[in-house]
């Protein structure tokens, strides 16, 4: 999910820009219409993969599911963005009507707020999985995930009316610029206070996870020419200690794959939409390069469709999932 920062206040004045479209306009709107698309289509796709496929159902996935809303309400902001980049529809659409450009923003900020919150669930569940196994059935329950959910959901759409209602209006000249449309004290110090401590709690939690996965790391590996003795030793009396072992070294292998494949998630989500939160609290005190907001928009929106090709990439059971629902396929469901 990522962080939306329009264009920057040199290039968001009506009186200081041309009307006149550009092959660069074109250029920008078009590659943001289909980015749009593949943003939208992509993670309806991992939505109905989920739904469709019973290996997929599972308690980590419902938090996938629901963090794959906050990407396709961002693909329906990058719609707003790409008509914002005509000048022409920016002049008659974002300049006449503030409520449309605070809307462009409030979107891109409430919703990397909201994919940061559910990668914290992500997190806090692979931890209790893997660190703490026998408590968690006892507390990562589906009752727990639509409570947890919920709370992200309600929290989430609190803070976008929030900025909606406490933005300021625009003055002689319309000035749409995240910096200038919304307050400081309602933007980037809650913004801030809430984004680098939930991240901050997330690389916690995966470093007490790795420890815990190089550990099991060391014990396949041991595991390994152990049984082979025994074998060696017992003969056919050592084949149900093999098979065992064969189960738990799955097992380990599975859970390994899983933080690597999570790990990943979020590491791409971090590198995408840190930049563009400290460049959003710098232009309140300096002035940032246009072309910088350009450059951290592009990978911030790119960000959103970055999830599906995780998941077709590392993750086995979605790529089949969603060869499964390719059109071409007559075998699927």
């Amino acid at each position: 999910m990522s962080t939306t920062v329009p264009e920057a206040t040199t290039e968001s004045s009506v009186s200081s820009e041309s009307l006149k479209v550009t092959l660069v306009d074109i250029g920008l709107c078009t590659f943001s219409a289909l980015l749009s698309i593949f943003i939208i289509g992509s993670n309806v796709i991992t939505i109905l993969a989920i739904c469709k496929t019973a290996s997929l159902r599972s308690i980590t996935n419902a938090y996938v599911a629901s963090l794959a809303v906050t990407d396709i309400i961002v693909g329906f902001d990058l719609i707003l963005a790409a008509l914002f980049m005509l000048p022409n529809l920016r002049a008659e659409l974002f300049y006449k009507s503030i409520h449309a450009c605070v809307l462009m923003q409030v979107i891109g900020v409430a919703m990397p707020v909201l994919s940061a919150i559910h990668m914290t669930f992500i997190a806090v569940e692979r931890y209790m999985y893997i660190c703490k196994p026998y408590l968690y059935p006892r507390v990562v329950t589906n009752r727990f995930v639509s409570c947890t959910l919920s709370i992200a959901w309600t929290f989430g759409l609190f803070y976008a009316i929030l900025l909606q209602f406490t933005h300021v209006p625009y003055g002689e000249i319309p000035l749409c610029d995240i910096t200038k449309t919304l307050r400081i004290e309602c933007l980037f110090y809650p913004l801030s206070a809430m984004y680098f401590p939930v991240v901050s709690i997330i690389v916690v939690m995966y470093i007490l996870i790795l420890r815990v996965a190089l550990r099991q790391t060391k014990a396949i590996c041991s595991t390994v020419p152990s049984v082979a003795g025994a074998i060696s030793q017992q003969g056919n009396t050592g084949i149900g200690d093999q098979h065992k072992n064969s189960k738990n070294n799955a097992s380990r292998r599975a859970t390994l794959k899983s933080v690597k494949f999570f790990l990943t998630v979020f590491g791409v989500f971090f590198v995408c939409a840190t930049p563009t939160v400290v460049v959003v609290g710098l232009d309140f005190y300096t002035t940032v390069p246009p072309s910088l907001y350009r450059l951290f928009n592009v990978i911030t929106f790119m960000n959103s469709g970055m999830n599906f090709i995780i998941y077709a990439v590392q993750n086995q059971q979605f790529r089949a999932a969603f060869l499964r629902l390719a059109p071409w396929n007559r075998s699927r469901y």
